[in-house]
């Protein structure tokens, strides 16, 4: 029997160099292959995630309307960037039905406050202003699709001579041609064009899934911000959560 040294056997049990680069270059493009599908995987956990936030928004506003026969509006007559304000806003007037949380007390705790919890969507990117979800208006359903029963308050402004209009829905507020399983309540934000992409504007307006933007409207409209694989949640006005895409909310911001 022929005995080999033991340098012949190390010789062959080592990679060469160009074996090793073969080695990592198939675990390279493995990698490239498998991440798409891992941060797909990682989004639609994120994703229901945020749709189970929506739904816990959703009880909180059911129970809200027991209270007061009313949803909360999404804007309010009240819009001085005080603290008193933006309290009056319908996230802090559903939080109590949400948590425990005690009412801030300063413009620092108020955003504080909006970057966590259930009003927190875990796909948003966080900034000193950052708001996840934004509620419907009503304002195109009321005047064009003559939604109803809401309630109504106006709020002059001497000083520049414009008002602002408020709706409040009811849980069985519909339209002739829209059930509530088809009207949008209150959706996933986008961003402002005009400001970083840290910045989330924090009221809500009616064009959430418009992607132009509109110098009539100084700049206001929201890009989408479809987050959980070109998709966002939407809490229907008859509080069931489904994903929805760009194209599928028409005028009013209703499912054809």
């Amino acid at each position: 029997m022929k005995h080999r040294n033991p340098s012949q056997l190390n010789r062959r049990r080592s990679f060469t160099l160009i074996e090793l680069l073969i080695v990592i270059a198939i675990i390279a493009i493995l990698a490239s292959l498998l991440l798409p599908a891992l941060n797909k995987a990682r989004e639609s956990a994120k994703g229901t995630q945020c749709a189970s936030n929506l739904k816990q928004i959703g009880t909180g506003l059911a129970m809200y309307a027991v209270d007061f026969q009313f949803y909360p509006a999404a804007t309010t007559t009240l819009n001085d960037g005080s603290v008193a304000g933006k309290l009056e806003q319908w996230d802090f007037k559903v939080r109590p039905y949400l948590d425990r949380e005690p009412l801030p007390t300063t413009i620092d705790e108020l955003y504080k406050q909006r970057r966590k919890g259930v009003l927190r969507c875990p796909s948003q990117i966080q900034g000193i202003r950052t708001f996840s979800f934004s509620m419907n208006v009503f304002g195109r359903l009321v005047q064009s699709q003559g939604l109803s029963p809401v309630a109504v308050a106006y709020k002059s402004y001497s000083d520049n001579n414009i008002g602002l209009w408020t709706y409040y829905a009811r849980p069985e507020s519909k339209t002739g041609k829209y059930a509530g399983s088809k009207i949008i309540f209150v959706s996933q934000l986008g961003t402002r064009r005009d400001e970083a992409r840290s910045s989330y504007y924090e009221l809500t307006t009616q064009v959430i899934f418009n992607d132009a933007g509109d110098a009539t409207h100084g700049g206001l409209l929201q890009n989408p911000s479809f987050l959980h694989n070109n998709r966002k949640n939407a809490l229907m006005l008859d509080l069931h959560v489904e994903p929805v895409a760009q194209n599928q909310a028409g005028y009013g911001l209703v499912l054809e």
